[in-house]
């Protein structure tokens, strides 16, 4: 039976996110989707592995459990492991395939590493949306762990091959400039990362690994700058609305009932032009509401708009968008990869002066990453990271991240 997309019907898809739990368990609030993104564990023994994941699938109402490896994970990642497991932190013996056992007999957890998929969720309770999704555990190689990249040509080899036509991206760790500042300041996170979400530019983009990056911006993708590669218009940082116990989790909505999202079909009435200010009146009966359709959306231009600031995070107002810190924008000298995909643009590889090139429909512009995906203008970005501190942790916690996003809706064909 096909399950064609209906692309005038979307619904509101509920992601509970989460990364660096590094064998702490934690309650967490209902949703449909629930993403991991990394470090499981502190050393990826069998014992961290098998609590962790048995707790993960075992967490009821989520359709569907997606989770990737982080650095920490290293008996996750096989040629690590048999170089340096031996002698790891004077840990015991552990086996790889054992330990990827756990993940495989865990039903209910979809693992990926560096690929993608997609998920159908077809509860007739549920929202009934599609989506395509890559995940990968991969960071900029710092310290003994597992899963690092040395080089800049290898990162861009890494990422370049993630399918232009990826819905959300999820990554151990994150872009360049976004959400990866570490204490005292220091950025880690990945600039050819941050060249391949521009490419991309999905819906959104999860990540962990600097514990001292959690939080929410979204980024809007400059698609007519002709000078300047990989530019993005602005970037805002974007404060929640606290919920559940001791304030368990930190929710944002995206949807057209809240703050909207530019990017194939999530720009509609309630959008950022309208609804800066407060979510909390659409969340009011957000629970009674259930999953409402959004018919008919229509995409329109990212806003130009006037963002108050704020002068600490502590003082920040729930719903409010603030402005990221100010950045440079980069301009690149070699190009990633481009890797076609089904569904994905056109299977142009572009050249050396046009990839990461914006002013579509010119044909100096990177065509591949532009053409027919135009409505693709702006990106959650999310750092996840469950773990306040870097080591020693000190056992102290964020709360989970709930985001609705607008997805669409497939129709089952009768007789097909």
């Amino acid at each position: 039976m096909s399950l064609p997309i209906t692309t005038a019907t979307l619904h509101r898809t509920r992601f509970v996110l989460i990364s660096d739990t590094h064998n702490h368990t934690f309650p967490l609030p209902a949703g449909d989707v629930l993403i991991h993104a990394g470090d499981l564990t502190n050393q990826g023994t069998l014992p961290e592995l098998t609590k962790t994941i048995n707790w993960l699938d075992s967490l009821p109402g989520y359709e569907a459990k997606i989770v990737i490896a982080g650095n920490h994970d290293i008996t996750l990642s096989p040629s690590f492991y048999a170089e340096h497991g031996l002698t790891f932190h004077n840990q015991s013996p552990q086996s790889p395939t054992a330990c990827r056992a756990v993940l495989s007999a865990a039903s209910s957890i979809t693992y990926l590493q560096h690929e993608a998929t997609t998920i159908t969720l077809t509860r007739a309770e549920g929202p009934r949306t599609r989506f395509s999704i890559f995940g990968s555990p991969y960071v900029p190689q710092t310290g003994h762990w597992a899963f690092g990249y040395k080089s800049a040509a290898e990162a861009r080899d890494l990422w370049g091959s993630v399918p232009l036509g990826t819905d959300i991206v999820v990554t151990h760790g994150p872009a360049k400039w976004h959400l990866d500042a570490a204490d005292g300041g220091a950025g880690k996170g990945c600039e050819a990362l941050r060249e391949a979400l521009w490419r991309i530019r999905p819906r959104m983009s999860v990540c962990g690994h600097v514990h001292e990056g959690r939080g929410v911006q979204v980024v809007d993708w400059d698609l007519a700058c002709t000078n300047v590669k990989f530019k993005e218009t602005e970037t805002r940082t974007v404060q929640g609305v606290r919920g559940g116990k001791n304030g368990m989790y930190e929710k944002f909505d995206f949807t057209t009932r809240g703050l909207g999202l530019d990017n194939d079909g999530g720009v509609g009435p309630g959008s950022m032009e309208t609804k800066l200010v407060d979510q909390t009146q659409s969340q009011v009966s957000e629970e009674q509401a259930g999953h409402q359709p959004v018919v008919g959306s229509v995409l329109s231009p990212s806003p130009t708009i006037s963002y108050a600031p704020s002068s600490t995070a502590d003082s920040a107002t729930p719903g409010k968008i603030y402005p990221a810190p100010l950045r440079p924008d980069l301009s690149p000298l070699r190009s990633p990869k481009t890797l076609s995909s089904p569904g994905d643009a056109p299977a142009v590889e572009p050249c050396f002066s046009t990839v990461g090139q914006g002013g579509y429909p010119s044909n100096r512009c990177d065509m591949a990453a532009l053409e027919e995906r135009m409505g693709r203008r702006q990106t959650v970005l999310v750092n996840a990271s469950m773990m306040k501190t870097s080591w020693p942790f000190k056992g102290r916690f964020n709360g989970a991240v709930v985001v609705d996003l607008d997805l669409p809706v497939w129709e089952e064909q009768l007789g097909a």
